[in-house]
């Protein structure tokens, strides 16, 4: 029997578009009574997408998930704490926990942080061989990181963010201050990328069999890493994070999500290596 052909999706990728990857059946709504300034902990499905709509031979797929935790500390600093897993080829995975305090600032600016990473293979044993922990200060300029206890010092000269900083800012800061000037972004706590910029695009319209919403969009753009589309509903809640063929999206259950898709990649790739 002739197989069904892939279809591309054809257009950008964005929330409506998304949906026809069936990554979703409604599209993410904020928690009720949602405040940006409070405790929170919000979780986020990280999913792939290869240009075809639904299709046997998919490959879009659930790829891990990320879980940040917001704790008030005192009136100008705060706790975030990072979870999260990413699924590499065969089922091996990458787990990352992180901890870090940031200033209640504009860009959440990262002052101090402690990551362990840890990584699995295919049958969920630790590969202690590659599993390491690092950890982190940014002060006076100076960004200090030691890996395995080898210093390396980067100069900064902009104002300083992080990537998962960037999630909890945009949610309570005025974005119009946020797009004034560039700012230097430390990608993963990590590696310093340079002259970044927030723009606002305005509304994007979500219309799809009855859902009818209305969401913020910004962009981020700058050198060394793809764009960045930023979706946050009226109260400022982030909903999604859109870069390249990978999506963010809100969702309360995704670490089940991605159990059960883990589970299946490996005992499939146990049974290949059986055989």
């Amino acid at each position: 029997m002739q197989e069904e052909p892939r279809i591309p999706i054809g257009y950008p990728l964005d929330p409506i578009t998304l949906g026809m990857t069936e990554a979703y059946d409604e599209f993410p709504k904020a928690p009720a009574e949602f405040d940006p300034h409070g405790e929170w902990e919000h979780s986020y499905r990280i999913y792939g997408i290869h240009g075809y709509k639904t299709h046997p031979r998919s490959i879009n797929a659930t790829m891990g998930f990320l879980r940040i935790k917001r704790k008030n500390l005192t009136d100008n600093k705060l706790q975030l704490n990072i979870t999260k897993h990413s699924m590499g080829d065969r089922g091996n995975v990458h787990e990352l926990n992180c901890e870090m305090i940031c200033e209640k600032d504009l860009l959440g600016t990262p002052l101090a942080w402690i990551i362990n990473n840890t990584f699995y293979d295919y049958y969920g044993q630790e590969r202690k061989n590659l599993s390491y922990a690092e950890k982190g200060t940014a002060e006076s300029g100076t960004v200090n990181i030691w890996k395995k206890d080898i210093r390396s010092s980067i100069s900064v000269n902009r104002r300083i963010t992080s990537d998962w900083s960037l999630f909890e800012a945009m949610q309570r800061m005025d974005i119009s201050e946020l797009t004034s000037k560039p700012f230097d972004v430390l990608f993963g706590l990590s590696v310093l990328r340079q002259e970044h910029r927030l723009s606002d695009q305005g509304k994007f319209i979500y219309a799809k069999e009855g859902d009818n919403r209305e969401f913020d969009l910004f962009h981020e753009i700058g050198p060394g890493m793809v764009p960045y589309e930023y979706y946050l509903d009226d109260s400022h809640f982030l909903l999604a994070v859109f870069t390249m063929n990978v999506v963010y999206f809100y969702d309360p259950v995704a670490e089940d999500i991605f159990k059960q898709r883990l589970t299946m990649e490996r005992q499939s790739t146990q049974r290949k290596v059986k055989q």
